[in-house]
């Protein structure tokens, strides 16, 4: 009870309000009262409470001190805030008079030699620095960082003087973490220490709700020793995570093998990889491996020893505006069921191709390839190999790679490539291969312009029962279409347009028929070298509209052995023509023969063919 008049009263009043102060608030009300209440990264940014102390210790809340004289501390008072001054390791700490268990770790907890527990006041970040970390790039700041991550659920990872820290052992990574690193900093890994850098705790039964947002991970492979193999980050049973915006730079790999990789993902579902860069890996670059509904949306991956990004096993992955590029190996590599590759660029590689769908004996079954761009690559543009059915390549650009544009090969069937933009790729266009065993590849073919290719523009092998139709093929350096081996059967070339309209002609056929059983109906090929088609036995050509410019001594000349049928087609040539349907038991009908010019037709026909109403026009 306070005495009237009496001069100690008032100090006695004011130590009680201050401790009704800090009973009643709380913490909250501490660092309201401190100046302390700042957001997650402000409160644990040691840097902006330097100019508070000296406030509040005229106002008698607040003393200044170190670290080392708390801990030397044999008097404190619960009714005091200590603000320490340490540099980097700034901020508010209360006695907690009530605790006699706490450890010690520097950041949060400080216990003196008296056994006081003094304990920092500050929001939901912590502070590496708090834990002792220097960021110097030459002390080991392993177990100030492992502190800062065991203690609290986001860690701030602030800039120094040079914004590097030196880790010499894995960060293990618990549930419910979130790290975020200041803009330009770099965890590097300790000269000869062959450590993967980032790891999640819990391997065997996995983790979840883990954030890393920033900063750059350096693994510093040039200076490790060798005989030892280890990735940058690596992730077993993570889930529902989020990594954005962070630089991986290299592993360390004495072979690379299928498997090696600088980011390796295993299990791990419903994760989020945004706007990351990682580059100089001796594997892969990010290796996705039985995994699921992950997202891998912008960002960088090049210059890695296998693919930039590689997904094998597991289903409905997302790989979205990816720049992918120098890869020693395809610079997008999947390899996994329902995923969709959009709108990425894959530029330039050493080995195999920009995008390849089925590998290694993982199918890529029902994913679609839509919006990218591919060029520049050793091999092919887009690639949908082993044994991969039903996927769709839609609105893609490929041009000037070492294969062809898109091919389908390697007992893969039922792919679907529609309304791409395919030129100038050293081999074919559009590759279609089935085998003789199983030659029943069923693709849809549509929509296409495939133009200034060095050989064909759409080319099938052994292939049966394929709709070429609605495609732009001009301008190649041999054949529009060519159905090639007598094994290419049962397929429909309908409604496209197969022209040269170069001064110097390239294309030498429109269409080249060598299989049977096949439809060519409804084209328009024009223009051509040489003769527009070629027709082997058994195939149905109809409606179709056939000119040619460039003088040749046979334009056209179709001279199949047996069954085919020429039916409703309209010729004009302004050079020489001879029509010839040679066999027996072919059907002409309806053929219209138009010379223009000086054009000279001529019309030959086997005695005792079946032909019906050939029309022949000079004018």
């Amino acid at each position: 009870m306070s005495v009237p008049n009496d001069p100690n009263s008032v100090q006695r009043d004011r130590k009680f309000d201050r401790r009704t102060l800090l009973a009643s608030a709380g913490l909250a009300g501490v660092a309201l009262a401190t100046g302390g209440m700042f957001s997650n990264i402000a409160s644990a940014n040691g840097q902006q409470d330097k100019t508070k102390p000296k406030v509040l210790t005229s106002l008698n809340y607040c003393i200044a001190t170190t670290v080392s004289e708390l801990r030397n501390l044999s008097d404190p008072d619960s009714q005091f805030i200590y603000y320490v001054t340490d540099s980097g390791m700034e901020g508010h700490f209360y006695y907690d008079l009530n605790d006699t268990i706490s450890v010690d770790n520097t950041g949060t907890v400080i216990v003196s030699a008296a056994g006081a527990r003094f304990k920092r006041i500050y929001d939901e970040a912590v502070n590496v620095r708090w834990f002792g970390a220097e960021g110097n790039g030459v002390a080991d700041d392993t177990s100030a960082i492992q502190a800062a991550i065991d203690i609290e659920e986001t860690v701030y990872i602030p800039n120094t003087d040079t914004s590097v820290y030196l880790i010499s052992d894995t960060i293990k990574i618990p549930s419910n973490r979130q790290i975020i690193f200041a803009n330009g900093v770099t965890l590097k890994l300790k000269n000869n220490v062959n450590k993967i850098m980032i790891q999640n705790s819990d391997i065997t039964n996995g983790n979840n709700n883990i954030a890393i947002i920033g900063g750059k991970l350096d693994a510093n492979k040039q200076n490790q020793s060798g005989g030892a193999d280890f990735a940058t980050i690596q992730l077993t049973k993570v889930s529902r995570s989020l990594f954005q915006n962070l630089i991986v730079k290299g592993s360390k790999f004495i072979d690379y093998y299928f498997g090696s990789a600088g980011w390796d993902m295993l299990y791990c579902d419903n994760n989020k990889i945004y706007d990351c860069e990682l580059y100089e890996s001796d594997g892969e670059g990010l290796w996705l491996r039985e995994s699921n509904h992950n997202e891998i949306v912008g960002g960088e991956y090049h210059h890695n020893l296998g693919s930039g990004v590689a997904i094998n096993g597991g289903e409905f992955n997302l790989v979205e505006r990816v720049y992918a590029h120098h890869a020693a190996s395809s610079n997008l590599s999947i390899n996994a069921k329902h995923t969709r590759v959009i709108n990425c660029i894959c530029d330039t590689n050493d080995t195999e191709n920009g995008i390849t769908f089925g590998h290694h004996g993982y199918p890529a079954d029902y994913s679609i390839c839509s919006g990218n761009i591919c060029r520049n690559n050793t091999g092919q543009g887009i690639a949908v190999l082993g044994n991969t059915i039903e996927v769709i390549c839609t609105n893609n650009r490929c041009y000037n790679n070492g294969g062809s544009g898109i091919r389908v090969s390697d007992l893969s069937k039922e792919v679907t490539v529609s309304n791409n933009t395919i030129y100038k790729n050293n081999e074919f266009g559009i590759y279609v291969g089935g085998s003789p065993g199983q030659p029943d590849v069923q693709c849809i073919i549509q929509g296409n312009l495939s133009k200034e290719n060095r050989y064909d523009g759409i080319f099938l092998i052994d292939a049966h029962s394929c709709l070429i139709s609605s495609n732009v093929i001009k301008n190649n350096g041999r054949f529009g279409v060519w159905l090639y081996e007598s094994n290419t059967k049962y397929n429909t070339v309908s409604e496209n347009r197969c022209y040269d309209d170069q001064m110097t002609k390239t294309q030498q056929r429109g269409v080249y028929i060598e299989g049977s059983m096949n439809s060519l109906t409804d084209n328009m090929l024009s223009g051509n070298k040489d003769y527009p088609y070629v027709a082997a036995a058994g195939n149905t050509i109809r409606d179709n509209k056939l000119s040619a410019t460039e003088d040749s001594s046979a334009i056209l000349t179709l001279t199949a052995s047996g069954s085919t049928v020429y039916e409703n087609n309209n010729i004009r040539a302004d050079t020489r023509v001879t029509f010839q349907p040679i066999s027996a038991s072919s059907l002409t009908r309806n053929i219209v023969l138009t010379a223009i010019g000086n054009g000279n037709i001529t019309f030959a026909h086997t005695t005792g063919s079946n032909t019906d109403q050939v029309r022949i026009f000079i004018g």
